[in-house]
């Protein structure tokens, strides 16, 4: 929380991708997160440029959300 209005999450995540996008045989990032009460990540990803790819359920009470994010040279 202290860090929360800094940016520091959108740095760490781009460095990442950047990194990620060296690797040869990458084309892109696969994530999955809690879809419940849980706008605000979901939303930082789509703002990142991530986009969602399905929704499912790990436990009848927990539904999870998956994004991926694809890599422009593909």
């Amino acid at each position: 929380p202290s860090c929360q209005g800094t940016s520091i999450g959108y740095k760490l995540l781009a460095r990442y991708l950047e990194d990620a996008q060296r690797c040869s045989n990458v084309k892109g990032v696969f994530l999955t997160t809690d879809n419940n009460n849980n706008e605000k990540v979901i939303n930082f990803y789509n703002f990142s440029g991530f986009n969602i790819y399905s929704t499912f359920c790990q436990s009848p009470s927990r539904p999870m959300v998956a994004l991926i994010y694809y890599f422009e040279n593909m």
